[in-house]
């Protein structure tokens, strides 16, 4: 140092000497040159972030492919997809790739104004296609019950924090749905507990019209104990009708926001965030609730405006928001944490899922006393238990399948409420083992052997056997049973039921 001149672009190594008072030591770097100046560039390029998640239903459009790359240097660089033939399939700015059928595909990136500079990224299998012709939302596994709707269009602003803030919450156990295809009636339905909404950028309308068309259905499955984010921060349109009782969305750009609920779980779990500096553009609008209406404000803008508010309704929780896109908060990561927050927050207020009927396993001669704290599991209603009375207290073998059990629940202020819950008994040896039951009088208590065998698989019930007595018998005077004489008896099979 100072570098040499250099007369022509390539790539060339650097020895850099380092002198001290007691050693002497060389580092030795590879740089690149381009442009006619002589300036150079490292081309530093590591991967952050690579993965693939596949469609978990046909229909939907979570099978993607993510990555992203890091450059010390500041480098701008572009994403190219290629499948396995090596055929490019689409260039784009980001290395979110959604929408994509079965096959196996290839991320290259490549430094912006400098092909010589790129990154192949390893290789991603997609083994599930898409089939974006079906109504999304039709089938849905028990372990997945979130889902992050948005327009056909895209992501806000085409970017992936929103994926990002879902997956640091939720990892991949979720689904991601487009107002345009999916089926309302699938996804406000109890295979669902938190449904996050977006509308921000060109969402807005697409949102706008999704809310007119099902809010009836959105409030009641609320109603029913589940939770829901919505949001928009609107580049069109001139606002929305959130619902909920008249809850408005005025389209105008915020930079600044406050709040005087710190203690709030949004800013301090599992995130502890100081939203009162953060900077940037924070909001697309602002919120006006019924006058007549009880919510809490969390954000607020210099007007004293809403920015984002939460209420209960019924059993379940809303937040209604006017949030811009987390990237255009300084810091950024901390606008990042604060999305996760929310999803976070809302997430754990929801009702579980009813689990009807209650699992019961009953073994042979065992009676189960039902606990009282888990009776609700089997229930369609929120019992709201306290003193609990049951129209039947113990679960026997004698009761197996499905039975219908009413329960009465008397609350501290001697209000009442009932309701139904079904219970499913299935057992494990609920009967004795195969046995035989001889009808036959006068019969010698002794040992006899019959003269057929019968196999514990035997489908008769009642048979005539053959029964040779194996020692001599007495019972009474002037009454015996000489060894090896034969007599028939009557003999019954029983067989356990649902057993061979």
């Amino acid at each position: 140092y100072p570098f040499p001149a250099f007369s022509e672009e390539g790539v060339y190594e650097i020895t850099q000497t380092v002198f001290s008072s007691t050693d002497t030591s060389s580092v030795s770097k590879h740089i690149r040159v381009v442009g006619d100046a002589g300036c150079f560039i490292p081309c530093d390029l590591t991967v952050n972030q690579i993965y693939s998640l596949n469609t978990s239903c046909p229909g939907s459009s979570d099978a993607i492919i993510y990555s992203s790359v890091y450059s010390p240097v500041g480098r701008s660089f572009h994403y190219n997809l290629y499948n396995a033939e090596d055929s490019l399939l689409t260039t784009q700015s980001h290395g979110y790739f959604q929408n994509l059928e079965a096959g196996e595909y290839l991320v290259k990136v490549i430094a912006d104004n400098d092909a010589a500079c790129f990154l192949d990224l390893a290789p991603q299998i997609i083994e599930t296609p898409i089939d974006n012709s079906a109504p999304q939302a039709l089938c849905i596994s028990a372990e997945v019950d979130v889902c992050f709707a948005h327009a056909e269009i895209g992501l806000p602003y085409n970017h992936t924090n929103y994926l990002h803030e879902m997956n640091g919450v939720f990892n991949a156990d979720w689904h991601q749905l487009k107002y345009e295809n999916l089926d309302p009636q699938k996804l406000f339905s109890d295979n669902y507990n938190y449904i996050y909404l977006e509308g921000t950028d060109d969402n807005a309308d697409e949102l706008e019209q999704f809310l007119s068309d099902n809010q009836p259905l959105i409030e009641n499955w609320v109603n029913l104990g589940n939770s829901i984010f919505i949001n928009a921060g609107p580049t069109e349109g001139d606002g929305m009708n959130f619902g909920f009782g008249g809850f408005q969305l005025y389209r105008q750009v915020q930079t600044n926001m406050y709040t005087d609920s710190l203690d709030h779980p949004v800013f301090n779990s599992p995130h502890l965030i100081d939203i009162n500096n953060f900077s940037g553009t924070l909001a697309g609008g602002f919120l006006q609730g019924p006058s007549d209406f009880s919510y809490l404000s969390l954000l607020k803008n210099d007007l004293d405006h809403d920015i984002l508010v939460e209420f209960s309704w019924g059993k379940g929780q809303v937040i209604l928001g006017t949030l811009n896109l987390s990237a255009y908060y300084n810091p950024v990561n901390d606008g990042i944490n604060f999305r996760k927050n929310i999803h976070q927050y809302l997430s754990e207020k929801t009702i579980p899922a009813m689990n009807s009927p209650i699992p019961l396993t009953v073994e042979s001669g065992q009676e189960v006393v039902l606990d009282i704290q888990s009776f609700d599991l089997g229930s369609f209603d929120d019992c709201a238990l306290d003193t609990v009375f049951l129209s039947k207290d113990f679960i026997t073998c004698d009761d197996a399948g499905i039975i219908d059990i009413a329960v009465m629940a008397i609350d501290e202020s001697g209000n009442q409420s009932s309701c139904i819950t079904q219970v499913e008994i299935t057992g494990i040896d609920c009967c004795p083992d195969e046995h035989l039951i001889i009808h036959e009088s006068p019969i010698l208590q002794g040992n006899y052997e019959a003269l057929i065998s019968i196999e514990s698989s035997a489908e008769i019930t009642i048979d005539t056997v053959t029964f040779k007595a194996t020692e001599h018998l007495l019972l009474l005077p002037g009454f015996e049973v000489n060894e090896g004489a034969e007599f028939n008896g009557l003999i019954e099979v029983i067989i356990c039921p649902d057993q061979n």
